[in-house]
């Protein structure tokens, strides 16, 4: 696989995420956001079928994590949330998934 698509398909799940922030994105003027309509469609269609088991709709089921705000236990940046997705979390309670397939 080219790293390009590696690197699309990574950031189309970082969509899934954003998803959850662009309902509070209502307040800001609509040339505020960066992705499109169908971006943060098909994002949210990853993060339903992925994600949403453990995190919940509003991204905030699991302890001391809130996706919809940014509240994250050891994320620093964005690489480090596709490094835990990759390579999952705490001794594999959130378990690790080839989000360059999904």
């Amino acid at each position: 696989m080219k790293i390009s698509s590696r690197i699309s398909r990574t950031l189309l799940l970082l969509t899934a995420f954003l998803y959850l922030f662009s309902t509070q994105a209502s307040a800001q003027s609509a040339d505020d956001h960066q992705y499109t309509s169908e971006s943060i469609q098909t994002g949210l269609a990853v993060y339903v079928r992925v994600c949403q088991l453990c995190h919940g709709p509003q991204g905030d089921l699991v302890d001391g994590i809130n996706l919809r705000t940014g509240q994250f236990r050891n994320a620093q940046s964005d690489a480090d949330l596709i490094n835990f997705m990759i390579t999952g979390m705490d001794n594999g309670r959130m378990h690790a998934y080839d989000i360059l397939r999904e």
